[in-house]
């Protein structure tokens, strides 16, 4: 009891409370370079219903999207927050869902991640620092250790 009762204590110190950059999520992943593939992903969820009953093709919709997002970036002519903010339109207009589309931008990155250009510091650069830095509060270089100060095996 006194184990679990210090163990929820010192999980709940190492919390650390994380503010987006600038509005949302998915806003603030277009807006740190991943605009492309957030506005891909929302076109795929969009179209989800109609992909999973093979009534359209995966690859056209992702063609489709790309060439979309193309004119747009051109249309808005390097202002940022306005192509941002028309990326994140398919979510606010419910046009797409969130947790669908995060599943097709996980996908979408696993595909990058298997180019021979891909590294991880480019991709971490492109992240917000909010997710960079919470990603590094959870992980441990090492072990953790217990609460009697020995490393955990694991």
């Amino acid at each position: 009891m006194i184990a679990e009762h210090y163990c929820k204590q010192m999980m709940v110190s190492q919390l650390k409370p994380s503010l987006q950059d600038y509005w949302t999520l998915e806003y603030d992943l277009a807006r740190s370079g991943f605009a492309k593939d957030v506005y891909s992903a929302a076109c795929l969820a969009a179209n989800d219903d109609p992909l999973n009953e093979g009534k359209k093709n995966r690859e056209e919709v992702l063609s489709n999207a790309v060439k979309e997002y193309e004119i747009l970036e051109r249309d808005k002519g390097g202002a940022i927050e306005e192509l941002c903010t028309h990326v994140y339109e398919m979510f606010h207009s419910k046009r797409a869902s969130k947790a669908i589309a995060a599943q097709y931008f996980a996908a979408l990155l696993l595909r990058s991640a298997k180019k021979p250009d891909f590294t991880a510091a480019s991709f971490k650069a492109k992240l917000p620092q909010y997710l960079v830095k919470a990603i590094e509060h959870v992980s441990f270089p090492e072990k953790p250790a217990n609460a009697m100060g020995a490393h955990v095996n694991g």
